[in-house]
This record gives structure tokens, sequence and C-alpha cells, in this order.
């Protein structure tokens, strides 16, 4: 893993609400942002944060589809 990579996956999985966030996705098959949301007490622009940090860390894979966005 070089070492970019390896800082950005730390760097996520670091703050424990990315944690969880990502152990909820990995027991559903897809979540959107706003199922996340009602599992989630955070706002909007937060959750967006941790997902984006999330995928940026190829920790997540994200399907767009129009406006909205499904993460596995």
């Amino acid at each position: 893993m070089e070492s970019s990579l390896f800082q950005r996956v730390t760097k996520a999985l670091a703050d424990p609400r990315r944690l969880a966030i990502l152990e909820h996705i990995a027991h559903h098959e897809e979540r959107c942002c706003s199922s996340l949301l009602e599992a989630f007490p955070i706002s909007q622009p937060t959750m967006s944060h941790h997902l984006k940090e999330l995928a940026n860390a190829n920790l997540v894979d994200v399907r767009r589809e129009a406006k909205f966005g499904y993460y596995t």
C-alpha cells in the first residue's frame, strides 16, 4: 500500500463516527446518504464529509444517480 493511501485509510478510520458509518454500510447491501442520516444524528454536510473521507480512502464505493449517492 502506498504511503499516501495508507495515511488516508488511517485518517478515515481514526474517527469513531466514520468507523461506525463504515460498519453500518458494510452490514447493508447499499445505503444512500439520507438513510445514513436516519441512522446517525449528524448534519447532512457532516455526513457528506465523512462519506467523502471514506471514499477518498477507497473504503466505500459510491454510485451516483442524479444528485443522490449510494454507498457500498
